[in-house]
């Protein structure tokens, strides 16, 4: 059985290296808060963030603090991608997530975005 030379062993290294990270950018989730006004973060897991669609009011005043978004690439699902943008939220701090909208994108497959929210006491 021949044995490959070191070069070639070199070749396969590098090309590996090269291959499998553009591979992970197929299975990219991003999420980004970018807060507006300055609000005390609020401590929640991403199951208890509520999520206001557009157009939908909020059951309870609130004030909105920041603008939240997400993009998926087509190799996700939706369902993650709104899972990512509550887990977002709840890593922010906020309450919720006002005019919450999802649709099809330009430049990602898929992305959702919204105003984050506190609850007002």
């Amino acid at each position: 059985m021949p044995v490959p030379c070191p070069t070639m062993r070199a070749l396969a290294a590098v090309m590996a290296g090269l291959v499998l990270p553009g591979c992970a950018a197929l299975f990219v989730i991003d999420t980004r808060f970018s807060p507006t006004a300055p609000f005390t973060p609020r401590n929640r897991t991403a199951a208890e963030i509520t999520l206001v669609y557009l157009n939908d009011t909020p059951r309870r005043p609130i004030e909105r603090v920041g603008q939240i978004q997400g993009t998926r690439t087509e190799w996700q699902n939706n369902t993650d991608l709104v899972n990512a943008m509550r887990a977002e939220a709840a890593r922010a701090g906020l309450d919720g997530v006002a005019d919450f909208r999802c649709g099809l994108s330009a430049t990602f497959a898929y992305q959702c975005s919204g105003t984050g929210f506190v609850y007002v006491p």
